[in-house]
Formats: C-alpha cells, sequence, structure tokens
C-alpha cells in the first residue's frame, strides 16, 4: 500500500514567506512530520504543525516532528506546550526532533568537526538525531 502524506499550509495570508508542515504516516512508527516555521511567527505556526500531525496519526499513534523550529527551549511557551504533549525533551538550539508516543534517546547534535570537508563548515545548522524505538 502506497504511504500516507499531507501536507499543509501553516503560513496565513500577511505572515511573509510560504510555510508548510510535511507530515507521512509510517506504518510501523506512526506519523513523522517536518515543518520549517518563520521566526517572528514561530510559536503560532508550530502550534498549527502540532494540530496537523495529531489531527493525522490514530488516537495513541506514536509521532515524530522535525525540523527548524526557529525557537529555542525556554523562549516564549510553545516548548512548555510540547511537553503537556508528552513530545520528548528538546535540543538545546532551534533544530529539533520531537517524538511521542514511542521511546527515544536523547538528541545528538553533531559538533563543528563532524560537519566540516575539506576545513569548510557545511551547514550554520548542525543536525540533529537520535534514534527512535
Amino acid at each position: 500500500a502506497a504511504p500516507e502524506r499531507w501536507w499543509s499550509l501553516l503560513s496565513k495570508p500577511g505572515e511573509g514567506e510560504r510555510r508548510v508542515c510535511q507530515a507521512l504516516r509510517v506504518e510501523t512508527l506512526g506519523v513523522v512530520g517536518n515543518v520549517h516555521v518563520a521566526t517572528e511567527l514561530a510559536e503560532a505556526q508550530l502550534r498549527r504543525a502540532l494540530d496537523l500531525v495529531e489531527l493525522y496519526a490514530h488516537p495513541g499513534a506514536p509521532i515524530v516532528l522535525a525540523g527548524d523550529l526557529n525557537i529555542r527551549p525556554g523562549e516564549g511557551t510553545v516548548y512548555d506546550e510540547l511537553a503537556a504533549r508528552d513530545f520528548s525533551e528538546p535540543a538545546p538550539e532551534i533544530d529539533q526532533i520531537l517524538v511521542r508516543g514511542v521511546p527515544s534517546t536523547p538528541p545528538g547534535i553533531w559538533p563543528e568537526e563532524r560537519r566540516r570537508v575539506d576545513g569548510r563548515l557545511l551547514s550554520d545548522h548542525a543536525p540533529v538525531e537520535l534514534t527512535v524505538g
């Protein structure tokens, strides 16, 4: 069977760049969502993304939400809401992998030396990784 996948617009008219949430139902895991929200609207757009992935997840099904959230833990209230919705502990920066409903390791952030090739830093965003299951 083909995987179920969706996307939804997170930005509203007048909110600048177009932002979306992509979601995919993985039969052996649950719903996986990917987002990149706008800095000045991060909390509102992230709440919209959370509502989307929760809507598409079967009741009680695991959820993995990842992406550039453009807000650090401790800024605003959205990370408190994530904790209240039983999501895992966030990484310390803006790039995240948040998990609910399935065991996962803590998020690991690649150090700069792992992201260098021929002395050049590949991105100002460090990859975040964790193991689910």
